[in-house]
Order: C-alpha cells, then sequence, then structure tokens
C-alpha cells in the first residue's frame, strides 16, 4: 500500500478547510428554512475565528445621556478629552461629534408618524388643552412589561401633572400582581377570570369587558363576598388621590344586593334582579378616601369588570397588563358590551404596547408577518369601536436568549418589530420603537448589567429604573411632538 504524502494530506485539509469557511461566510444569517418549524445549520466564520474581537458593549449611561443632549446641551467631555494629554482635538470636531450624536438620537427617540403627518396629534393635543372642561381618557395597554403599573404611573403622573387629574383610573376587581397604583387590601370569594393566558374553562361567554378579564363571585361563602381597596404608597401622589369611582359590571345570575363602603361606612346600595345587562355605577366621594370596598350580598355576584378610581376633569391614564398576551384577543370580546363600556369613557388616545410574547415563537418572516396582519386587524376594530382616539403602538423591547455564553438578540425580534411597525403605520397608527431606543441588537445584555440594572436576569423585562427610564424618554417623544403642535399653531 502506497503512503499518502504529508502535502497531500496538507492539501486535502486545506481544501476542506477553505471549503467550510466559503460555506460558512456565504451562510444565510437566519439560516436556511425546510418547514415544518426545521432549519438547516452551519457554523458561522466568527465561531471559529481564533482573531475575532470581543464584543463591545453598549455603555447604556452614555446612551441616555445623549437623549437629553438636544435639550440641555450635555456634552460628555470626558468621552471627547484625548489619550494623550499633548493631543488637542479640534473644537470642529468636537462640534461634529457631537451634532452626530444628537441627530442620532433624535432619531431612535422620535415617535415615527404615518405618512410623517404632523398634524397627526392635532386632535388629541386640542382635548388635552381643554381637559380642564372635559375629562379626557388614556388606555394603555400592554402586556406584563407594564405590570404593576409600571410605565404607565410615569405617563401619569407627567401628563396629570401639565393637564390636571387624579387617580389610578381602571383597576380590575382581583389583581394577579399587585399593583403600585391601588392596593386590594382585603378579597373575599371572588375569583378572576381572563380572557388571556389559561382560559378557565368554565366560562363558556365572551363577556371579558374593557380589560379582558372580570372578577366574579359565583359561590358566595356565607352569603357574602367583598373586596376592599385602599390608595397605595407605593404610588405618585396624584395616584393616592381621587374624587369618585365608576364601577362596570353586568350578567347577574341570581338577585343579589351590592353595598358600597367609604372609610367603613355604607354610602349606597343596589337591589340587582337576574338580568344579563351591562350597567355603570358612579359613586361620587365627599371626602378622602382612605379605603373604599364593593360587597355582594346573595347566592352569586354580578361580573364585576372594573373599577375607575378618578377626577372629574383632566386625564385618566389607565395601567391594562394582559400577562402573555399578545394583543390579538380584542376581537374575541364580546364587541356589543365591549363598546357599551367604552361609552363611559372620554377616550382619546390608545397605547399598544405588544409583540414581546410573541417573539421567542416567531420561528421565520412569515410567522412574523402573519402576526403583524393579525395585529392590524385589532387595530382596526379598536379604532371602530373607538372613532376619536389617537392610536400609537409601542413596539418590543429588545430581548435575548443564550447563545453559548453569550445572551444575544432573539433571531426573528426585529422581523416581529416590523410586522407591528407596518401594521401602525399602514393603519393610521404612530409607532415608537423601544428595541432602537434601548440600543437596537443585543442592548438588551447591557441594561441587565447596568449598575443599577435595568432590566431583570430573565433578559425580557425591565427593572423598576429601567422601566422609569423608557417612560420617561417616551414621555420626551411626546412631549416633543406636543411643543412642536403648540409652536405651529401660535400656543403659548
Amino acid at each position: 500500500m502506497s503512503q499518502i504524502s504529508p502535502f497531500t494530506t496538507f492539501l486535502c485539509l486545506f481544501i476542506v478547510g477553505a471549503s467550510s469557511f466559503t460555506i460558512s461566510a456565504l451562510w444565510p444569517e437566519n439560516n436556511i428554512q425546510l418547514g415544518n418549524n426545521l432549519e438547516l445549520k452551519f457554523a458561522k466564520t466568527a465561531d471559529y475565528n481564533p482573531f475575532k474581537k470581543k464584543k463591545e458593549k453598549l455603555d447604556v449611561n452614555a446612551l441616555l445621556a445623549s437623549y437629553h443632549l438636544e435639550e440641555d446641551s450635555i456634552q460628555n467631555e470626558l468621552d471627547l478629552q484625548p489619550e494623550n494629554e499633548n493631543e488637542t482635538i479640534d473644537s470642529a470636531e468636537i462640534a461634529r461629534l457631537k451634532e452626530a450624536a444628537i441627530q442620532k438620537a433624535i432619531e431612535r427617540l422620535q415617535i415615527q408618524l404615518p405618512n410623517k403627518d404632523k398634524s397627526f396629534f392635532d386632535d388629541l393635543f386640542e382635548a388635552l388643552e381643554n381637559s380642564d372642561k372635559a375629562l379626557v381618557d388614556v388606555l394603555h395597554y400592554g402586556d406584563s412589561q407594564i405590570e404593576t403599573d409600571r410605565i404607565t404611573n410615569v405617563l401619569r403622573k407627567n401628563w396629570q401633572g401639565k393637564w390636571g387629574g387624579k387617580g389610578p383610573g381602571l383597576v380590575p376587581v382581583v389583581e394577579v400582581v399587585p399593583s403600585s397604583a391601588i392596593k386590594q387590601k382585603d378579597i373575599k370569594s371572588f375569583e378572576r377570570f381572563t380572557l388571556y393566558g389559561k382560559k378557565d374553562e368554565r366560562i363558556e361567554h365572551k363577556r371579558y369587558g374593557l380589560l379582558a378579564a372580570f372578577g366574579q363571585a359565583q359561590s358566595i361563602q356565607d352569603s357574602n363576598a367583598f373586596v376592599l381597596f385602599e390608595p397605595s404608597r407605593l404610588g405618585y401622589s396624584n395616584t393616592r388621590s381621587f374624587q369618585r369611582a365608576g364601577i362596570f359590571y353586568g350578567h347577574t345570575p341570581s338577585p343579589a344586593r351590592i353595598n358600597y363602603w367609604l372609610n367603613d361606612s355604607i354610602i349606597a346600595s343596589d337591589s340587582l334582579g337576574i338580568s344579563n345587562d351591562f350597567k355603570h355605577k358612579s359613586i361620587n366621594f365627599q371626602e378622602s378616601v382612605k379605603n373604599f370596598k364593593i360587597e355582594v350580598i346573595g347566592e352569586a355576584s354580578p361580573e364585576f369588570y372594573a373599577v375607575n378610581f378618578g377626577s372629574y376633569r383632566g386625564v385618566q391614564v389607565h395601567n391594562i397588563p394582559m400577562r402573555g398576551s399578545s394583543g390579538t384577543l380584542f376581537k374575541k370580546i364580546d364587541q356589543s358590551q365591549l363598546a357599551e363600556q367604552y361609552k363611559h369613557l372620554n377616550t382619546r388616545l390608545v397605547l399598544l404596547q405588544y409583540g414581546g410574547n410573541s417573539v421567542p415563537y416567531v420561528k421565520d418572516s412569515t410567522q412574523a408577518q402573519n402576526y403583524g396582519r393579525w395585529f392590524a386587524a385589532q387595530i382596526n376594530r379598536l379604532k371602530q369601536l373607538l372613532p376619536e382616539a389617537t392610536f400609537v403602538v409601542i413596539g418590543p423591547s429588545d430581548m435575548a436568549t443564550k447563545v453559548g455564553e453569550d445572551f444575544v438578540t432573539y433571531p426573528y425580534l426585529t422581523q416581529v418589530r416590523d410586522a407591528l411597525k407596518a401594521a401602525a403605520l399602514n393603519n393610521g397608527c404612530a409607532f415608537w420603537d423601544i428595541y432602537e431606543v434601548m440600543g437596537g441588537k443585543n442592548s438588551m445584555a447591557s441594561w441587565v448589567n447596568a449598575d443599577p440594572p435595568l432590566a431583570g436576569k430573565d433578559y425580557v423585562h425591565f427593572t423598576a429604573k429601567g422601566a422609569k427610564e423608557i417612560a420617561e424618554l417616551f414621555n420626551q417623544a411626546f412631549m416633543k411632538e406636543y411643543a412642536a403642535w403648540k409652536l405651529r399653531n401660535g400656543k403659548d
């Protein structure tokens, strides 16, 4: 048997290596889809490149500071100092770098308008300017990213500070996660039923109402059930004070009495017969609220869809989180009931913050596009129900999954973001891009590792501080549109 020469061995290995390197370099970023959630993968060049550079980390503090450059002319002098003290930096270069940073921050932060229509917010801002005459309602729908009143609470504080108003707005009778907006001190016999998450098989109807959830005591122990609310010390001062309560309820399966308690004394009562009708009870408070209780006496309670704690004028900003929801459920709610409930609000702005719950399950661009089409159908249905409202879709934040030793952006997150953006802009809604505001691809890891942390170790949800940063940035973008409106219309 003849021996293989060293040169032949080297040549074979060289050809195999060169071929592998070429295939790897040309291999599609998202791999080759084979259908049925299968894909053909090939190692990326960077995976076996011994000379690859260490990934640069996003400087979150510098990023957040850049968003204030335009208004405050803040300049991080340390970043612009030369490494050698004998060197100098041209003042024109400093100005160019600063202008570039400002422009990039503006592009990331701005609210994108359909057809670049500068008049998009005109009706909303006119309503807000007249909120001393008529209450303005803002609905902030979203997934678990806004639970516990995160993000919403900062918007509420700023907007009620600007245009007036008090109270947390709409809250469920039974919460799945405690909220900083208002405290549910005590609950007896009430259960929570939601259209999102795991659906309770006992519920065969679609009467979920404007929160896509309701509370009911289906079998009352000792012939009474109740829920008691208290202002939360965790909320801002404007949230802890309110002047009235609006109770949304309906479908009473058996005769019952509802007692309304204020500060441990009954202030109103209703006797109810068997009914499928939706009802709204408005209660005005003549004294400061230490606690408010709804008590039901009977065999079963009505379905309670929400309690609205607020004021007579100003702005009400309602936090409506739906854990696990992708925002594609509004058409599944009883539409006549939903329309009737919306009539008790003067909704002029709807924020739809979704997408995060779809990202981990989207495996190709077709699925992302399908999600966008489903979401567009929800937008159009809500616009039919709320014809005077202005709509803003808020896209998903960066979300990371572990690959090797690194946490990197989910493969199809940008496609989901793009699908939501198209659904918004093509259907008369504005769009705000949290993903880009955070710093774009692979930015979540830097938010998690910031000091103090701005996102949690799940690499999905913001911490309280991170949520506040995001809320303040959205408010900054929103108020910039407001300032432009005032300038165009000659407002002081």
